[in-house]
């Protein structure tokens, strides 16, 4: 047999040329980049727009092979002008070195996912798109059997700096309700290239605390019925039981942290009565620091303080285990006009905290304004506690304050609210 010799087709002459592409690039860009099945329907009106406006000066012909064109010849005429908007990471690790070949590197079948102390660790940049020169990191570890994450500030990828920062999460669990998994195994997640010498991170709800760790206890109570004085020694003395049970419960729990309103209660009608007010050296704080030094545990609690010369005080005080008032703050930034208070005049004070932590405390809508956990940063803090009456319904911005009070001051914060009412009817809020 012999072989047919088959001649080239000739090539169709091209049916859209420059000046149509040109047009559909520019209909395409008006339009913000969509496919040709969302670009082709449209071109029958959008182009007869434009030409109004004087956006598009075209010749009949050329519109009529614009506004004729298919979908699929859309897609195939824009693929490389679509394969330019395409996003690329942004990359700070470099292929290969002579340290990464010298690190012992567990291979998948070494990995027991299922069992806590198997961590995953990343580093992200944050350049803005220009590394040179430096910038701030975050430093990420995630526990893949809890899905447990912390995340920490660095200034670079020395690993002196994420050392100093990273090594020390065994301290992680000041943020939250602190937990402590000895880790097993980290593994870098393409980030950077780190050489332990003992990583400890938090973990296991506290029950297993490293050395170091701070154990926090965030206590989301019910909203006490606080309407006559009776009512205001029974909240105490209800406190101080929880202060005292969650203490045998949890012996490693370090320091306790009760929300804002959490004595006297979310009754407006009763703000403005003298007697269902309190003092620093009245009964019902003398109750809740006995609770404390029975149990030896720290303990962060709310009251609503008599002032003899005005309105009264929203305060906070920060009780250590022997039973001693270390920290003593006034609610600053009231929320106007729904809270009656006086403004506090005591600043923001820090105090040295259990686990070597420096305690800071602000008060619900003081942290909506980022100088108050900046001046607590500025002083030491390296614990921002936050407590509030209730997030309804600024929940979303209870959420990233919170977050964006930590990561921007390089600290901790811990935030806790009251829950629903114990019986309806008493109080602003009945959400979480």
């Amino acid at each position: 047999m012999k072989p047919r010799i088959v001649a080239p087709r000739k090539p169709r002459p091209p049916l859209y040329g420059l000046e149509v592409i040109g047009a559909l690039r520019f209909c395409w860009a008006v339009l913000g980049a969509p496919t040709g099945k969302r670009l082709a329907p449209v071109l029958g009106e959008l182009v007869p727009t434009l030409r109004r406006f004087g956006e598009l000066e075209l010749s009949e012909e050329v519109v009529v092979a614009l506004m004729g064109m298919s979908a699929a010849t859309i897609d195939r005429r824009l693929a490389a002008d679509r394969a330019k908007l395409e996003v690329r990471g942004h990359s700070h690790t470099k292929p290969g070195s002579l340290l990464k070949e010298a690190i012992p590197i567990r291979t998948w079948a070494q990995w027991d996912d299922a069992v806590p102390g198997f961590v995953e660790i990343d580093l992200v940049g944050h350049e803005g798109g220009n590394a040179i020169g430096d910038h701030a990191y975050t430093l990420t570890v995630t526990d893949i059997a809890t899905g447990w994450t912390e995340n920490r500030s660095v200034q670079n990828k020395a690993q002196k700096c994420c050392s100093q920062h990273f090594w020390r999460s065994e301290r992680c669990s000041r943020s939250r309700s602190s937990v402590s998994i000895p880790t097993t195994a980290p593994r870098d997640e393409q980030g950077m290239t780190m050489v332990p010498p003992v990583l400890v991170m938090t973990g296991l709800g506290g029950l297993n605390p490293s050395k170091d760790a701070l154990v926090l206890g965030l206590v989301q109570q019910q909203v006490p019925q606080v309407n006559e004085p009776s009512h205001l020694k029974t909240a105490a003395e209800r406190i101080a039981k929880m202060v005292r049970g969650a203490k045998t419960g949890m012996p490693t729990l370090d320091l306790l942290v009760f929300p804002e309103y959490s004595l006297n209660g979310l009754n407006p009608k009763s703000w403005a009565r003298d007697a269902m007010l309190c003092d620093l050296d009245g009964p019902e704080v003398e109750t809740l620091r006995g609770a404390c030094a029975s149990s030896s545990v720290w303990g962060c609690f709310s009251l609503m303080e008599r002032n003899p010369q005005g309105a009264p005080y929203n305060s906070g005080i920060i009780v250590d285990d022997t039973g001693e008032i270390v920290l003593y703050y006034r609610k600053m930034h009231p929320m106007v006009p729904l809270e009656p208070w006086e403004p506090g005049d005591l600043g923001i004070p820090v105090c040295d905290g259990p686990a070597g932590a420096k305690l800071a405390l602000i008060i619900c809508h003081d942290g909506m304004l980022p100088e108050m956990a900046r001046e607590a940063a500025y002083k030491g803090a390296n614990v921002i506690l936050r407590t509030a009456g209730y997030t309804d319904p600024v929940r979303h911005a209870w959420q990233i304050t919170n977050q964006v009070n930590a990561f921007t001051n390089v600290a901790y914060t811990a935030s806790v609210a009251l829950t629903e009412l114990t019986q309806p009817g008493s109080g602003p809020s009945a959400k979480r």
